[in-house]
Order: structure tokens, then sequence, then C-alpha cells
């Protein structure tokens, strides 16, 4: 075998090795690349989520609270959930969040469609034994689909919450008469009792980061020849 062939064949060894060891780092690194892309977002979508409900508590539910408690047909949503979830319905319109899935996971929901499940329930439980984190993240699966997703604690911070959540005596009349005396009490301030969170396909994940994984690989097979072909 030629001097010449034999280089060329222990670099394309050392080229195959090299990808071998270094490809599994570099899918790792770029698959926590578009995790954090991805928690971006839904801690965006959140942060805008929180500043609607905000919103709505301190300038309009004043407002349209009382009209309600004379209505005769009262919307079948509190004032502030609702709001959220039209702006989150909004942020869907747009393609960039088209495939994420916004919930509101608590221990005892007024709207038993917020019912934490048993997964959303142990989030809840981690965030009271770690109450210095502020986000969480990972992969489940739902229904026969792998998810990922990004989670926040919800916890009462305002006295003036507690009206509709401590007890059912404080509530507001339509609120009992819509959701029952048995659904959404017993929250304290600061008490974690649910979490924000969102969804999101784990193929979107997966997919970016192994089009990046890809498309680095082929930029440096194709040096690598080069490299080759000139040598000989």
């Amino acid at each position: 075998m030629k001097i010449g062939t034999k280089v060329n064949l222990i670099l394309i060894i050392v080229f195959i090795v090299g990808i071998l060891i270094s490809g599994l780092a570099l899918s790792n690194v770029l698959n926590q690349k578009a995790q954090n892309e991805i928690n971006s977002k839904a801690l965006a979508l959140m942060t805008m989520n929180n500043s609607v409900r905000s919103y709505t508590n301190e300038r309009i539910e004043p407002i349209l609270a009382p009209k309600a408690e004379i209505a005769e047909n009262f919307i079948p949503e509190s004032i502030p959930s609702f709001s959220v979830r039209e702006v989150f319905e909004y942020f869907r319109s747009n393609q960039e969040y088209a495939d994420f899935f916004y919930k509101d996971a608590t221990l005892n929901p007024t709207n038993l469609r917020d019912k934490a499940d048993d997964f959303e329930t142990k989030i809840v439980k981690q965030f009271r034994e770690k109450s210095a984190a502020k986000t969480s993240s990972g992969f489940r699966t739902m229904a026969g689909a792998r998810l990922y997703y990004t989670a926040r604690p919800i916890s009462i911070k305002k006295a003036s919450c507690l009206r509709c959540h401590s007890v059912p005596e404080n509530a507001p009349k339509s609120q009992l008469t819509t959701y029952g005396d048995k659904h959404g009490f017993g929250w304290q301030l600061n008490k974690v009792l649910g979490i924000q969170i969102v969804y999101v396909p784990a193929e979107n994940i997966l997919q970016n980061a192994h089009r990046s994984f890809m498309l680095i690989t082929g930029i440096v097979a194709i040096v690598f020849i080069i490299v080759v072909i000139i040598k000989n």
C-alpha cells in the first residue's frame, strides 16, 4: 500500500472516530440550544399572560364584576382567566406559536378543565420543595404523544385575589352559581397550588437539533474531502 494511501486511510479513520466521539456531545449541545429557544418563547408567553391577568384584576374586573353579579347570564369564565385564554389564542395565530399548548394547572381549580393531572401535580410539589426554583422543564408522554414542557409556579401574591379563592363565604355569588362552592378554594398567600405550563411536541426540538447537527457534520465532511483532494 502506498504511503499516500495509508495517510488517507488514517485520516479517514481519524475523521470517523472523531465524528463518533464528538457527535454525541455536539448533538447534546444543539438539543440544549433548541430547548433554550423553546423555553424562551414559553416564558415570554407566560409573562404576557401574567401581565394581562394583572391588568384585568386591577383595572377591568372591578368594573365588570358588579355588573356580572346582577346579570342574568354570567360569562362562564372568570374575567382574568378568560382574558388570558384570549391572549394565548392570539399568540397561537402566529406560526411561531402554532404548536404551543398553554394550561393553568392547579390542584383546586375553579374550572375543572384546569385541574392538574398526576404529572403536573408532581411538578407543583417539586416547586413547593424547592421554593427558590422559578422554572422547570423536561419531557413527558401524554395520550401517546411525547411532549416538551416549560413550567412556572402559581401562587396568590395579592390579598384581594383571595376574595374568589379562599373560602366560599367571601366569593362572588355569580362564581358560586357558575362553578359551585367546592372548587377553587383553600388558596393562601404565597403558597404554590399550581403551575403555568406550556407544552410543545418533542419533535419540534429534536428536528431542530437534528437539522443543525446534519448541517455542521456536512460542512465538516466537505472540508475534510477538500483537504484530502488537495493533499493528493
